[in-house]
């Protein structure tokens, strides 16, 4: 819809695969679902209007070789940089928080 963006994620708590669930069954059921219930009696709004599309030619031919640069431009880049935000380290970010609905059994 023009009004509404809905992303489903499905997965385990403990971050082990999930096995015989695709993207286009149990995710695409739930988004179905959620979108049927929730849009029922919402009148359709229109996408906004993107304006003229611009097009692009390029060079079939492949980039010449060029150095890459080993300096990193942001501080998100810097190795460690979401371990320090978040305090996470080692097998810290495997654990679940303590409050963590999965935690309990």
């Amino acid at each position: 819809t023009a009004d509404l963006v809905v992303g489903v994620w499905v997965g385990n708590d403990d971050g082990t695969p999930m096995t015989k669930v695709t993207g286009g069954g149990l995710p695409a059921h739930i988004w179905h679902d959620f979108m049927i219930r929730t849009q029922k009696n919402v009148p359709i709004a229109q996408l906004p209007d993107a304006g003229p599309l611009e097009t692009a030619s390029i060079d079939p031919a492949p980039p010449a070789a060029r150095e890459v640069s080993q300096t990193r431009e942001y501080e998100w880049e810097q190795p460690g940089f979401f371990e320090r935000l978040f305090g996470l380290g080692g097998e810290a970010r495997r654990e679940m928080s303590p409050g963590h609905p999965g935690n309990r059994r």
